[in-house]
């Protein structure tokens, strides 16, 4: 049986290949000059390395401004949404009042009335907290502007 070869040279995995041989060939030894150029550059103080670190900071501290009002918009976005629809509902009531007998109508009214209030009141709410979510991503813009300068 024939050791399989790649140019004249055994394969990694037949039986006459060592791995330490391989193993040493990827590896440079440890008194090479790619060695000690990179120990030696691992030593210096490097002057950059502050204003990177700055750079960074700032960058996660703009990500972090943005982020919170960014999520607040989302949610108060989806609650005037839901609000929104629940008002739409309630207002389809009163065209299917017409359609009921004349005992039931008075009763569905004031089931409709009692509904109305609180439907209201969380789309005003709703709202409200969707202004102030803009107002804070407009003030994050301004706090991101002026941290640049």
């Amino acid at each position: 049986m024939s050791v399989p070869r790649s140019r004249g040279k055994p394969l990694l995995g037949s039986a006459q290949s060592s791995p330490a041989r391989y193993q040493s060939q990827l590896r440079p030894a440890p008194v090479s000059l790619v060695v000690k150029a990179v120990n030696k550059y691992g030593r210096q103080h490097h002057a950059k390395s502050t204003s990177y670190d700055k750079t960074k900071n700032i960058f996660l501290f703009v990500h972090k401004i943005y982020s919170s009002p960014t999520l607040q918009f989302r949610i108060t976005n989806y609650q005037a949404l839901m609000a929104d629809y629940n008002h739409t509902n309630c207002s389809k009531f009163i065209t299917f009042i017409e359609h009921l007998p004349e005992e039931q109508c008075k009763q569905f009214q004031s089931v409709i009335n009692k509904c109305q209030l609180p439907v209201r009141s969380s789309l005003e709410a709703s709202l409200d907290a969707t202004d102030t979510a803009a107002c804070s991503i407009a003030t994050a813009v301004v706090l991101c502007q002026t941290c640049w300068l």
